[in-house]
């Protein structure tokens, strides 16, 4: 199942800072706290100050950045720096915007500071949290601390999204905002590290924390029914820091799974490529370009097992495409017309295996429109 994962790594990229034309886009993986942030490999200067001027460098394709600087907290005390960053969004710049305070983390290169989309660079107003850790480093012990949510995805068909997320997004809010979920209250969430097993409970908005924790190697584990898995994320193994932290969201669901096998009277190795499905069988409309649930069968044996997924009525569809881009959509028993298609009842945490079905010589006759494949089939 195809599922944006949620990670603390914090991306310094070589390339962000040597701008051409082959570079398209900016892809940044989730930045954490400052207090996992501070202690990152290449951050060589974090303050906090305003924006005073923003210029076209000497470097092709940078902005110099001059900033007032309020508070220093690594790096040499001085009251206006310079940093650089990309012009372009693309290439990962900074949209910096004069006048406006922020709190900087910079990488040190060829004797300037380059700041980065990818860095844990965010404007002041937002970053109070950030900011009083900043302050607080001096006086701090040399521990750690392990924090984070619990919660479960509901995948409630009420819910209404205030974000919609895409694969170009830079930052994203929390995932709150986008999915559905719940808190996994009273849940019990165990830390094993070099000095034994430390345990806590979510609260009953699923927030969880363990100050005090010696520096070095962590594993998180946690007790789950029989129905729910624990959705893989960073975190559950790292490494802490003196006086650092690691926010790690921890996510369970319904472990439903549908398994089975395509007989295909056509290889399918001789497609561009192969993808099984469910959709809600509840929708009046199915857009095959994008479903909620998806796995990649074995060209040689046909053999697809979908999941995690949570309890619900489906249709499971083999999704095909060749050559051409032209696609075809063949319905579990093996039939193209969807309303004589035969739904899939899962309970919660389920596992139904043997849904074998033919797809015989498909008729590729779902064509790409101009910019994307968007096909709707009405099913009712």
């Amino acid at each position: 199942m195809a599922r944006f994962r949620l990670t603390h790594v914090l991306l310094l990229i070589a390339s962000l800072f040597v701008v051409s034309s082959s570079v398209s886009a900016c892809s940044c993986a989730y930045i954490g706290p400052a207090c996992h942030a501070a202690w990152s490999q290449g951050v060589d200067a974090i303050l906090l100050g305003q924006v005073e001027r923003i210029e076209a460098s000497s470097l092709p394709g940078m902005n110099k950045v001059t900033v007032a600087a309020e508070e220093v907290y690594r790096g040499t005390a001085v009251k206006s720096i310079d940093v650089y960053t990309a012009s372009a969004s693309e290439s990962c710049g900074y949209s910096f915007l004069k006048g406006e305070r922020y709190v900087i983390f910079a990488l040190g290169s060829g004797g300037r500071l380059m700041v980065s989309l990818c860095s844990a660079t965010r404007p002041a107003k937002y970053a109070e949290e950030d900011i009083a850790y900043l302050r607080s480093i001096p006086s701090l012990k040399e521990t750690a601390r392990l924090y984070g949510t619990f919660k479960r995805y509901t995948y409630d068909p009420n819910f209404k999204p205030s974000f919609q997320p895409s694969v170009m997004d830079h930052y994203r809010p929390p995932e709150e905002e986008y999915r559905a979920m719940a808190p996994m209250a009273e849940s019990r969430i165990r830390v094993k590290n070099q000095d034994g097993i430390h345990q806590t409970k979510a609260d009953e908005k699923g927030n969880w924390a363990i100050d005090g924790l010696r520096a070095g190697p962590y594993e998180i584990s946690v007790d789950l029914p029989k129905n729910l898995v624990l959705d893989p994320a960073w975190g559950i193994r790292g490494e802490l820091v003196p006086k650092g932290c690691s926010r790690v969201y921890l996510r369970t669901e319904s472990n439903g799974h549908v398994a089975g096998h395509i007989v295909s009277a056509r290889p399918l190795s001789e497609n561009i490529s192969n993808v099984v499905a469910l959709f809600h069988a509840e929708e009046p409309e199915l857009d095959i370009s994008r479903p909620p649930f998806e796995v990649y069968p074995d060209s040689a044996s046909g053999a697809f097992d979908l999941g995690p997924v949570p309890a619900g009525k489906y249709y499971l569809v083999a999704i095909l495409t060749d050559h051409n881009y032209d696609r075809a959509a063949v319905f579990y028993p093996g039939v193209e017309n969807p309303k004589m298609a035969t739904a899939v009842e899962l309970g919660d945490g389920e596992k139904r295996s043997g849904l074998d079905f033919s797809i015989g010589n498909p008729n590729f006759h779902l064509r790409q429109t101009c910019c994307e494949f968007k096909i709707l089939l009405r099913t009712r």
